[in-house]
């Protein structure tokens, strides 16, 4: 059953990623902010998603992200609510094809490895689990939203500083909107990923008899903390904005890129994807 729902989860993310790009490169016409499609089959997508999410948690009895794929899966799944929570304030409907292809991305991957069977390590059934998983990966979602945000920003001011119009991005918003939107994704998720790394800690006391080891995943998670730390003070403190945000914002979202896929693919240490 989780299956289906993923598949049809899949097929409105791949119609939302289509739709965003006709958008996008539409030179003329009504401006594409005034259009609720891509949203209206994004949602569609996401609910779909977390009806299979729910399916699988019921199964399970507890969250379904045992593995490194159904790390993603969850992960992308939060990306495309946050962007869903961002575009009730700003209309941005266009910004969905950064958004869209990650989620599709994941589905895909998520259904091709799809396990109805998939037995649950015993060290997750514990209430630390949730507290831990939601939190950190909140943090990690709203980063994505800054990622993207952040990419779009550059892209954007490198038109308007060469005058000139790239093919796939004639109708990204103003600078000032897709800072404001950087500066408050990162406010937003700096304490989700505090409070994910405290109750991880709270975990590891419980599981491993010690609150913190230098572990690369922890090691990488504290040093990604620790510059995104740098970049809300950069901005409250120094009044750092548009360009240089923008990149520490992406260096932020790369650690967690690295942190996830090399830490994981490698398999070292013990905060590993599949918690065995």
């Amino acid at each position: 059953m989780s299956a289906y729902l993923l598949g049809g989860g899949a097929l409105f993310y791949l119609l939302a990623t289509l739709v965003c790009l006709r958008h996008m490169l539409k030179a003329r016409g009504p401006d594409p902010c005034q259009s609720t499609a891509p949203l209206w089959l994004l949602l569609s997508g996401f609910v779909l998603h977390g009806m299979s999410m729910g399916v699988d948690a019921f199964a399970a009895g507890t969250l379904p992200v045992a593995g490194p794929v159904e790390s993603m899966s969850f992960f992308a799944w939060l990306t495309a609510g946050l962007f869903l929570l961002v575009s009730l304030k700003y209309r941005l409907p266009t910004l969905g094809a950064f958004v869209a292809p990650t989620a599709l991305s994941a589905a895909f991957a998520s259904l091709a490895f799809h396990d109805d069977g998939r037995a649950v390590p015993e060290a997750l059934r514990t209430f630390w689990f949730p507290l831990h998983v939601v939190t950190i990966f909140i943090g990690q979602a709203a980063f994505a939203i800054s990622f993207a945000m952040s990419v779009a920003f550059l892209i954007q001011e490198y038109q308007i500083r060469r005058k000139t119009q790239l093919p796939l991005v004639r109708r990204l918003p103003p600078l000032e909107v897709l800072d404001e939107i950087i500066y408050r994704s990162v406010a937003i998720g700096f304490p989700f990923m505090t409070l994910g790394m405290v109750t991880g800690s709270l975990w590891a006391k419980h599981a491993w008899g010690m609150y913190w080891s230098w572990d690369p995943r922890l090691t990488l998670a504290l040093a990604t903390w620790a510059l995104v730390a740098g970049v809300l003070h950069a901005r409250l403190a120094v009044g750092w904005r548009g360009r240089r945000m923008a990149l520490l914002t992406i260096a932020a979202f790369a650690l967690t890129v690295v942190s996830f896929l090399v830490v994981n693919g490698l398999r070292l240490g013990r905060h590993v994807g599949d918690f065995k």
